[in-house]
């Protein structure tokens, strides 16, 4: 299983929604190269080859509706596909849950689990 913390959190699909699609574009274009930063601080993790299990932990101060929580997290996973992280974001290649974490104290940040699906059947 690889572990990646980006320093910012997923904003709420609601807020997503509201914005222009410039500053959503400028968004997803932030959330890219935060992942780049996070990635090149650990060692690298191999490009997808086949399905993967996907788990995105939003760490901020107030909790949200799953839909509302998934939603906005669309253009950090169109950045993570992009990496080749994961293959695509069909259900069929991609399992993916969204957690979040309500952190009053501590910054707002975002931490993605990926793990090959064929390791997780190998160690049931």
């Amino acid at each position: 299983m690889w572990k990646i913390e980006i320093p910012a959190a997923t904003p709420s699909g609601n807020e997503a929604i509201r914005m222009h699609f410039r500053e959503r574009m400028r968004l997803k274009e932030t959330f890219g190269w935060l992942l780049i930063s996070a990635l090149n601080k650990q060692p690298k993790i191999p490009a997808a080859t086949g399905p993967r299990t996907l788990v995105i932990e939003r760490h901020g101060r107030k909790a949200m509706d799953l839909d509302n929580l998934a939603s906005g997290a669309k253009g950090l996973i169109d950045c993570i596909r992009e990496q080749r992280l994961i293959l695509d974001d069909c259900p069929e290649l991609c399992s993916m849950e969204f957690k979040q974490v309500i952190n009053k104290k501590n910054g707002s940040h975002t931490v993605i689990y990926l793990e090959d699906i064929d390791s997780i059947v190998e160690n049931i």
